[in-house]
C-alpha cells in the first residue's frame, strides 16, 4: 500500500469566492463572470491534512467560540478559525464580509469534503 502524502497539492480544498479582491461581486445575478473581475480563490488543507500543531491550534480556536455563541456567529467563526493560518488578513476580511448564505456554502462544502477519505476526495469530481 502506498500512502497518499498530506502535502499533495491536489488534496487541498479550493473554493472560489463570489467576490474579487476589493469585495465586489465577480459574478452577475445570473452567475456569469463580470468582465474585468477576478474572483478570489481560497486554497486550504482538509482537516486530516493539517499538521498536528495546526490541528491543535484549530481545535483551540473552535473551542474558544463557546457553546453560547449564536449559530450565525459560530458559522463565521469556525470558517475564520480554519482559514486564518492559510490566507492573508485581507482575504480573511473578505470572508468576514460575505453574506451568511455564502459562508454557509463554504462551511457545508468543507464538512462534506472532510467526510470523504483522501482517496475518495482524489477520485471525486471537482466543481
Amino acid at each position: 500500500m502506498k500512502i497518499i502524502g498530506a502535502n499533495r497539492d491536489d488534496i487541498y480544498i479550493e473554493v472560489t469566492l463570489p467576490v474579487d479582491e476589493d469585495g465586489e461581486y465577480a459574478f452577475d445575478e445570473k452567475g456569469k463572470a463580470i468582465k474585468g473581475k477576478s474572483p478570489v480563490v481560497l486554497k486550504f488543507p482538509r482537516y486530516d491534512c493539517l499538521k498536528r500543531e495546526e490541528l491543535k491550534a484549530l481545535e483551540g480556536r473552535m473551542d474558544a467560540l463557546g457553546d453560547d455563541t449564536p449559530l450565525s456567529e459560530r458559522i463565521y467563526g469556525e470558517l475564520q478559525a480554519l482559514l486564518q493560518d492559510f490566507v492573508t488578513p485581507d482575504v480573511l476580511e473578505l470572508v468576514e464580509n460575505l453574506r451568511l448564505a455564502e459562508v454557509k456554502q463554504i462551511a457545508d462544502h468543507v464538512r462534506e469534503v472532510n467526510k470523504m477519505t483522501v482517496g475518495e476526495f482524489l477520485a471525486s469530481p471537482r466543481s
